[in-house]
């Protein structure tokens, strides 16, 4: 008997039937059914098989079945790593943007100095070409000229190291960025070959189907 909403319900004879036909497995393939090492549709199928065939066809139907768990299994390992190398990729692209971005504010920052020094050395020189002042005027400016355009060619060369190192946080970004987008599609790819859960042990109706046609006891099937 089964239950249907809650209420006792009359097996059929052929569910009764494909039962007892149980009963004519051997005793190691009953305990299989028992313990749900074989499914009840996939005993069924076996069933269909030529007896002298049973042993063989489950024997080949578990064999697959443990190369489809082994898969599974791969394809999830495979999933995790890539995941894992996603994230570092995710990382290292993060990391290398903020590096670039302070690279960026260096530059910014001896830029606006170059500036400043270049507007001193202006300055500077027109005071000590101002013929409206005296000669000890002058030469005070002067002095603070040639100081001043000391001052210009060090943030010069300041700024030509700062903008050497921001193209390499360019390049370093560029790259990072790249795997990145590599490892997403990677991951995507994993995925979609992942099902996130391990394959059943029971053997199925499929597995059955596959091995009787493997081992040549399929007929009638």
């Amino acid at each position: 008997t089964g239950k249907k909403g809650g209420k006792a319900q009359l097996a059929s004879n052929s569910w009764v039937n494909i039962h007892l036909s149980f009963l004519d497995f051997p005793k190691d393939i009953q305990t299989k059914i028992h313990t749900g090492e074989l499914g009840f549709y996939a005993a069924y199928q076996l069933s269909r098989t030529p007896p002298d065939m049973w042993e063989k066809v489950l024997e080949v139907a578990q064999k697959e079945r443990q190369r489809q768990i082994e898969r599974e299994e791969k394809d999830e390992d495979k999933y995790l790593s890539d995941e894992k190398k996603a994230l570092e990729a995710q990382t290292k692209a993060q990391a290398a943007e903020q590096e670039l971005a302070k690279a960026q504010a260096v530059v910014d920052k001896d830029k606006e100095y170059l500036d400043t020094k270049s507007k001193a050395v202006h300055d500077t020189y027109e005071k000590s070409q101002d013929g409206s002042v005296d000669a000890k005027t002058r030469k005070a400016a002067h002095k603070v000229f040639v100081e001043a355009t000391k001052e210009k060619e060090g943030a010069i060369a300041k700024l030509a190291a700062s903008t050497k190192d921001l193209e390499k946080g360019k390049a370093n970004q560029e790259k990072a960025a790249a795997v990145a987008a590599e490892r997403k599609a990677m991951l995507a790819e994993a995925r979609k070959a992942s099902t996130g859960t391990k394959a059943a042990k029971t053997v199925t109706r499929g597995d059955i189907s596959k091995a009787a046609k493997e081992t040549g006891a399929s007929d009638g099937l």
